[in-house]
């Protein structure tokens, strides 16, 4: 807005002017000078004059609107907007209003295609997903432009530590934003053993899931299940063990013999019960009071059919040991002896070795 100055002590001076003309007479004029008296009030005697310019601004402030009641100075912001051209006050996405009126801001020239700015201001912000990201959605707009999200990594369930637990081995990664997630499978524990029976002692072992497999399997104890009868089969009262006669299907702990003992006169003298040739209580191992020995043919492995033939009798005749059941001692064989076989190892032919083949046997009283 601009002022004018304008003063009352303004002088205005008038020249004198002298006419003649030939049709009129002669006039005179003489100049009067004016007395000018000082100005006592400055400031009652400023006058300033406003100015506005219309259209580029408000000119209420100045009173341009009315006037006092006076209407010629007032303008139409919208006429004036539309009559230049801008008749645009909004746009369909992806246009945006563009070129605005100067003389009001709510109108535009155009609407000018801004597809990346509709993209942005839609959240559609990428052009590519990152390491980590997976594409979510794209923009209708500009399909340039996408959304996108954490991967989301289906099937990678654990964690590093949970993958690499006792047992497991990780199977894999994946990134998710910043996170690592990961697939696990058992560990195959190459080199290692499923144990029926459980591995040797200090055999190195590897788990594969919940299984511990060994490097070196123990033996499995062919009679699992059956009880340790301690002295021989016959002291079982149910089924023994095929790989072992010692071992019962019934539990014998009351008929427990587990001695070897050469003669009831043995075990006796240990206050133990015979049983067989076991004893309940650990007999001496030199024989009791042994008899002198004796031989006699015996079927099978001393060859009988030889023996007998040549010697004539059997050991149910032998005098030796019809000597020792009229002692009632008791007969022990000691084992075969002839040329095939060997010497005597007991009594008075103790180191002979008889013509034919038989078999020894001592008397322990």
């Amino acid at each position: 807005m601009r002022n004018l100055l304008l003063s009352s002590a303004t002088l205005l001076l008038v020249p004198a002017v002298s006419m003649a003309a030939p049709d009129f007479p002669s006039h005179t004029h003489t100049d009067t000078p004016i007395e000018l008296k000082p100005i006592s009030d400055i400031s009652s005697s400023l006058k300033l004059a406003a100015v506005c310019f219309l259209g580029a601004g408000d000119c209420g402030d100045a009173r341009f609107s009315s006037l006092e009641g006076d209407d010629d100075y007032k303008v139409d912001t919208v006429q004036q907007c539309k009559n230049e051209g801008y008749s645009v006050t909004s746009c369909s996405l992806p246009a945006y209003p563009s070129g605005q009126c100067p003389y009001n801001s709510a109108y535009f020239a155009k609407c000018v295609e801004d597809r990346p700015r509709a993209c942005k201001e839609a959240g559609f912000t990428e052009t590519s997903c990152a390491s980590g990201t997976v594409m979510e959605a794209t923009c209708s707009f500009d399909a340039n432009y996408k959304k996108c999200k954490c991967d989301p990594c289906s099937g990678y369930d654990y964690t590093y530590a949970q993958a690499s637990a006792q047992g497991y081995v990780p199977d894999g990664s994946c990134l998710s934003c910043s996170e690592t997630k990961y697939k696990r499978k058992e560990n195959p524990c190459s080199g290692y053993s499923s144990c029926e029976c459980g591995g040797e002692t200090g055999s190195a072992s590897c788990y594969s899931g919940s299984i511990q497999k060994f490097e070196s399997c123990k033996k499995c104890d062919p009679c699992a299940g059956y009880y340790d009868c301690g002295g021989s089969w016959q002291y079982c009262e149910g089924s023994v063990c095929s790989a072992d006669s010692s071992r019962c299907s019934s539990f014998c702990e009351s008929d427990h013999f587990p001695y070897s003992c050469l003669s009831e006169n043995a075990c006796s003298s240990v206050g133990g019960i015979y049983r067989g040739g076991y004893c309940s209580k650990s007999c001496p191992s030199a024989p009791v009071n042994r008899r002198l020995g004796f031989w006699c043919c015996l079927p099978g492995s001393c060859d009988y059919e030889t023996c007998y033939s040549i010697v004539g009798y059997n050991c149910n005749n032998h005098p030796g040991r019809a000597e020792c059941v009229a002692a009632g001692a008791s007969i022990r064989f000691v084992g075969c002896v002839g040329p095939d076989f060997g010497p005597f190892g007991n009594g008075t032919d103790a180191g002979k070795t008889p013509s034919h083949n038989g078999a020894e046997y001592a008397c322990d009283y």
